[in-house]
């Protein structure tokens, strides 16, 4: 908890720093944001090993297993429309959802997440049947089956590291 408060009041303190007018630096908010992004993502960086658990949790290891043993379910137990999944897709999208855990920040790991859900979007409008328009009734169907079949190991360390940092995540993702 101490190590979080200190965190907390150290982003504060550079945010205002950055802020703060002085006299001859006219920089726009977006570069002001952009900056205490940088700096942010560097911290993260630079701590992740002691922000994040180095091992799987017991929460992790509890999902992992149970994602083992679903293995054996198909699109259509997601509602997923085995007809929209092609092969190249679902590597793309297990590719990218499997690069989570191999990255260092919430921002980045979020990047890979949204990346797999574009990938997703982006198949779909291609693969649909003419006529058919796709929307998220088909995406997060497929989404969860293709995260299934990532079979990643720390699911519930990286969805809560995520969150712990969502405010950080926000000026990122409001616009897509």
């Amino acid at each position: 908890y101490g190590f979080w408060k200190i965190y907390i009041e150290f982003r504060k303190r550079i945010a205002d720093w950055i802020n703060c007018d002085r006299p001859g630096e006219n920089y726009p908010p977006e570069c002001r944001e952009k900056v205490l992004r940088q700096i942010n993502n560097h911290i993260l960086f630079k701590l992740h090993s002691k922000i994040f658990p180095p091992q799987s949790s017991v929460q992790d290891r509890d999902l992992h297993e149970k994602f083992v043993k679903m293995q054996c379910l198909n699109p259509e137990d997601f509602d997923a429309k085995k007809e929209l999944l092609h092969p190249y897709l679902c590597r793309l999208v297990v590719e990218w959802l499997r690069k989570v855990e191999l990255m260092s920040t919430p921002q980045e790991k979020m990047t890979c997440i949204v990346n797999a859900y574009q990938v997703i979007l982006d198949g779909l409008d291609v693969f649909s049947p003419q006529g058919h328009v796709p929307g998220a009734d088909d995406a997060n169907p497929l989404l969860f089956y293709l995260l299934l079949k990532a079979l990643p190991e720390r699911v519930y360390s990286t969805l809560n590291y995520i969150e712990l940092f969502k405010e950080d995540l926000k000026s990122t993702y409001d616009h897509k």
